[in-house]
Order: structure tokens, then C-alpha cells, then sequence
């Protein structure tokens, strides 16, 4: 069988057809079947032909020696080959988990289908965990090709601009002389762009992984164009790391253009054209990567420096000053444990004097080694829920909470009003910052105040506007400062409206009503007796999300519901649900 798209025309050819006697010459020929048999000598060839259709295709052929002859038949099956509507595919990627401190590489890597001519490229990181500090063509599928160049945050992002952004340009062809690229560069598939990063030498990056993601904030961004210059292809796609699709401009049920996020991918009206102009063509999958960093944890033997299971011994000096005439090149056991073992002082920070004066003093015998804190065996679990007003974060833990340190992605057009201690953290102090498209959040106490163990409700994020807030990283840290292994337990948007059952049900006095909003809209819920009359309503507008809110069975007047059986029903611009609960006293 062979798989191909319906545009292709290329030949599919058979070869080896044969056919044999040991006593006499045969001949070979093709009765019946698409294409040409071309002969390779009397008794052998292959057939080639260019099917214009998916299916079965039936060849029958003909050997005879003159006295005998013999018919027979075989089948090419021909499939329709997935995604033929792409016309090239891009992948962010690392090629492993590095430590921090270090020297890295990122890669673009690129599948083409379609011959290309130049590209412009717009990619953001954090710049906060990564410093960029080169970018190069060589060595890859298309090296030689005649410009290449980049250029730090250039993006028409103004106040939104993530804090790390980089423009790739490149262009094969200049028609400025007689060197010109390969003609198989025009078609690369592999490695496109080697892009080299510093990572911070913060230990508290350690088991994060730090995106890397293509951004689209103009018409022209992460656009190619062909070989001639008439046609110019854009996005189609959008995947995480993960492949899991975040944006898909062919499907428009669940992907709407009027919940397009900031920065996803190039809205419709860019690839609209006047009459007789070629439109821009939606046929490139973009796959956003990013660099995974080690944790200190899986690797850490502090004051052990060469490994040898003996930690804060006079060996671990010397290989250690060693570092600092001569550099990463003295490590040469396992650079990841070896750079972990050097935060001696456990300031989170490896490889630096600092470490060195502390190991010497536990040599020596003036200071003690400090303890690495195991974290809790049980996992601390972070829950976040749209509001009706927001978002709410809570918290499970088996025992109390010093700090609590969050990291938010803004996605889509939001104002975040303040961040606001809740109920159970009304003691401790709570700071918040927007930096780009991140909201960053620390809750903690300067004195002895703490918050209990169990579920707790922590902070509430007032925001306004179209978008979506999802916790990207978080760290927490019990009163002593001992971690917790932090699980995430997010809700992410509504892809569709839906009015879930009352809890509890039946109930008495008050019962919970949630629903869900795939994006901003008005509301109206309503509750009505068994005989169609209106007890209750409720009405409001809400950004995309889950909405709850609270029925305490009383009537518009602020009378006492009788006991029975009411029916609530949420009604949208274009979305009516209708359910039944019980009132029981």
C-alpha cells in the first residue's frame, strides 16, 4: 500500500514484476491496469502511474513461452496520507534536561512538504530563567542559504511583550550573484535554527520546564513564503509541547475567532484579500517546545563535588577551586550532580564564591553542613476555579503553610483588579505583580502568622475582560521552611455551555448551581415552582469559565420556599438548559 494527498503527481512504481520458466525464454506483458508497463529485458519490468483517486487498484499481467501461457493479478492499495493539508510542520525542542547555570541549546526543526524561499520567525521565553545569546543557520538543513539573521524583543506586543522575544529572518535567494543555495535546502526537513541560551543559576528553577513558544502579534509573524515570492503560507495549528492542539483555525466550533488569545496564531482578517491578489494560505502546524531543567532534588548531594559519597572533604575544595580557574570543563563525573552538590550554602544559587567559603568552613570545623529538608511525603494539592468575579485558589495540605509562591500565564485580553487574602489567609501578607503575561503572586508572613492544615481557601484574583488565568508553576513551603511536593489542580475554560445538577439535591435550606461559559457572555438563571411561576432569578455577565452561585430558598420577596420540586433554567444569547431539584424540609 501507499499513502499520498490527492494533489500529488508524482508516479507510484511497481518494480520487480517478473516471471520465469527453466526451460525457455518468457515474456511478459500487462493486460489490464493504470500506467505503463516498461519492459527491463523479456521476462521482468515495473509499472509505473499517478492515481487521480484513493483505493484498490487492479494490475493483471501476462507470461507466456510460446507454448503455455499464464495470467495473473495483484493489487496496490493508495491511501489518503494524514495532514495533506499542511504544507510544512515547525517543532521547538531541547534535546535534553539540563542543570542551571549552564550553557544550552534549543532547536527549531522543520518538516516541509512544500518548497520554501525565506521565513520570519517570532518566538518568546521567559527571560527571567533564559538569557539568549546566539542563533545560527550552520550546520543545519538549510545552511547556505544567502541571509539569516535575529533580533531581540521585536514584536508589536507594546505593554503585553512577554519579557523574552526574538525575531528569526531568513531568506534563501537574494539574486545578488552566482553562489546561490542548494536546490535541497529549499526543502528542508531537520534541523532549521540552533538557538543557544544561558539558564539562570537559580536552583529554584529546578523541575520546571521553561517554554519556548511561537507568537503571533502582526500579519507577517511566523510566516514563509515560496521560492517565487507570490505565496506567502501562516499558521493552521497551534500544539504544546505535548501536541495537544491550542489552536485550530479550521475548526471553528471549538475554536471561535472572537475567543482568539493574545498572541494565538493570526486572526482572519490578515488573510483576506482584494479581488485578483493571492490570499495568504493557512497550511504550517506549529509546535511550541521549551528546556526542561533538573531538579536539585532527583540530583543533589550537597558538598559531595566529585561524588565519591564522602561530602565536605578536602578533595570537594580542591575540585571546586579548580572550578573557578578552569570552569565546567573540571566536572567530568556528572556535570548535573556535580553543579547540584556546589550549592553548598543552599542559597539556591550553585557554583558561586559563596559556596566555596562554606565548604571551607565545614572542613575546617567552624560551621555545620546544612540539612537538606525532604519534602512531604504527601502531596500539597493547589485547586484554582473561575469565579463569578474571578478566580479563587485553595489549598489541601497535611500540615501548615509559611509561604506560597504562584506563577499565572494571562492568555486572551484581561485586567486583573488586585490579588486579595481570603478567608483563611486573612493574617498573612500577599504580594502580586503582572510582568508581561504572567502574574506572579507570593503569599507569606514577615512574623509568626501561618495558615492550618486541610482545605483552605487562600487568595482571590479579581479580573475583568475576555481571557483566561492558568497557574504555570508554585512552590510551597511549610512554617520551618520545609517543601511540599506541589500538585495542580486547575480548571481550564469551558469548551461548551453546560448547566450541571444542584448539590446537594435534595437540600435544605441552600444548594450550589454551577455552569460553564466557553467565553464572555450575559446570563440570566431562573427558578421556577411546579405551576410555571417565578420564585428567583438571577442575572449577570461572566468571562469565560465556571459560574456558581448560591440558591438560600428564598423567594424574590425574601419569603421561605414551600417544599417541592422547582426547576432552574440558565438561558445565554444562544443557549437555554432546563433542571429539576428538591427543596425538602
Amino acid at each position: 500500500s501507499f499513502t499520498r494527498c490527492l494533489k500529488d503527481t508524482s508516479h507510484i512504481c511497481i518494480d520487480g514484476i517478473y516471471a520465469s520458466d527453466v526451460e525457455s525464454e518468457v515474456t511478459l506483458s500487462m493486460l489490464s491496469g493504470a500506467g505503463e508497463f516498461q519492459m527491463e529485458g523479456t521476462d521482468s519490468g515495473q509499472v509505473c502511474f499517478a492515481p487521480d483517486s484513493f483505493g484498490v487498484f487492479q494490475f493483471v499481467f501476462e507470461a507466456t513461452d510460446g507454448c503455455n501461457t499464464t495470467v495473473d493479478t495483484f493489487m496496490v492499495e493508495v491511501l489518503e496520507e494524514e495532514d495533506c493539508n499542511l504544507c510544512l510542520s515547525l517543532r521547538i525542542q531541547a534535546d535534553s534536561c539540563v542543570v542551571v547555570g549552564v550553557q544550552t541549546e534549543a532547536k527549531i526543526y522543520i518538516d516541509t512538504k512544500t518548497p520554501i524561499g525565506g521565513f520570519d520567525l517570532l518566538i518568546s521565553f521567559d527571560a527571567t530563567a533564559l538569557s539568549f545569546n546566539w542563533a545560527t543557520i550552520e550546520g543545519t538543513e538549510i545552511d547556505g542559504w544567502e541571509y539569516f539573521t535575529h533580533r531581540l524583543n521585536n514584536g508589536a506586543c507594546g505593554q503585553s511583550c512577554p519579557s523574552g522575544l526574538v525575531r528569526f529572518i531568513g531568506i534563501a535567494e537574494t539574486n545578488n550573484g552566482s553562489n546561490h543555495p542548494p536546490v535541497e535546502t529549499l526543502t528542508p526537513d531537520g534541523l532549521m535554527i540552533k538557538i543557544g541560551f544561558y539558564v539562570t543559576n537559580d536552583q529554584n528553577l529546578g523541575g520546571q520546564f521553561v517554554p519556548i513558544s511561537f507568537v503571533w502579534y502582526e500579519c507577517g509573524d511566523n510566516s514563509f513564503s515560496d521560492p517565487t515570492g507570490n505565496d506567502m503560507y501562516v499558521d493552521l495549528r497551534i500544539l504544546n509541547p505535548e501536541e495537544v492542539v491550542l489552536w485550530d483555525e479550521a475548526d471553528d466550533i471549538n475554536f471561535p475567532s472572537n475567543i482568539r488569545p493574545f498572541g494565538m496564531g493570526i486572526p482572519d482578517v490578515c488573510i483576506q484579500s482584494e479581488p485578483g491578489k493571492p490570499a495568504p494560505i493557512r497550511c504550517i502546524e506549529f509546535i511550541n517546545g521549551g528546556i526542561c531543567i533538573k531538579h536539585p532534588d532527583s540530583i543533589d548531594d550537597r558538598g559531595d563535588l566529585n561524588l565519591n559519597g564522602i561530602a565536605y572533604e578536602i578533595s570537594d575544595a580542591i575540585l571546586y577551586t579548580n572550578y573557578f580557574v578552569h570552569g565546567l570543563g573540571v566536572f567530568t563525573i556528572n556535570l548535573a550532580g556535580q553543579v547540584a552538590a556546589s550549592d553548598v550554602n543552599a542559597d539556591g544559587i550553585t557554583l558561586s564564591v559563596g559556596d566555596l567559603v562554606y565548604l571551607t568552613r565545614v572542613i575546617v570545623g567552624d560551621a555545620d553542613p546544612i540539612p537538606k529538608l525532604s519534602p512531604y511525603e504527601t502531596s500539597l494539592v493547589i485547586s484554582t476555579e473561575k469565579s463569578p468575579n474571578g478566580f479563587e485558589v485553595t489549598t489541601d495540605a497535611v500540615s501548615d503553610i509559611g509561604a506560597l509562591y504562584m506563577v499565572f500565564d494571562i492568555s486572551g485580553d484581561i485586567n486583573i483588579a488586585d490579588v486579595l487574602p481570603n478567608v483563611d489567609a486573612a493574617k498573612m501578607d500577599v504580594m502580586w505583580n503582572v510582568d508581561g503575561d504572567q502574574l506572579k503572586v507570593l503569599v507569606y508572613n514577615i512574623g509568626t502568622n501561618h495558615i492550618e492544615p486541610g482545605k483552605r481557601k487562600i487568595v482571590e484574583i479579581p479580573f475583568t475582560g475576555n481571557g483566561s488565568l492558568t497557574l504555570q508553576k508554585s512552590e510551597v513551603a511549610d512554617y520551618y521552611g520545609r517543601p511540599y511536593v506541589v500538585v495542580n489542580k486547575q480548571n481550564t475554560l469551558p469548551s461548551d455551555f453546560t448547566l450541571e445538577q444542584n448539590y446537594p439535591n435534595p437540600f435544605n435550606p441552600s444548594t450550589t448551581i454551577r455552569f460553564s461559559l466557553p467565553y464572555e457572555t450575559e446570563w440570566r438563571l431562573s427558578i421556577f415552582n411546579v405551576n410555571g411561576a417565578l420564585v428567583r432569578q438571577f442575572d449577570g455577565s461572566s468571562s469565560a469559565g465556571v459560574v456558581s452561585l448560591e440558591w438560600d430558598g428564598l423567594t424574590t420577596n425574601g419569603d421561605l420556599a414551600a417544599s417541592g420540586v422547582y426547576f432552574y433554567r440558565l438561558e445565554t444569547g444562544e443557549y437555554s438548559d432546563t433542571k429539576k431539584m428538591i427543596l425538602l424540609k
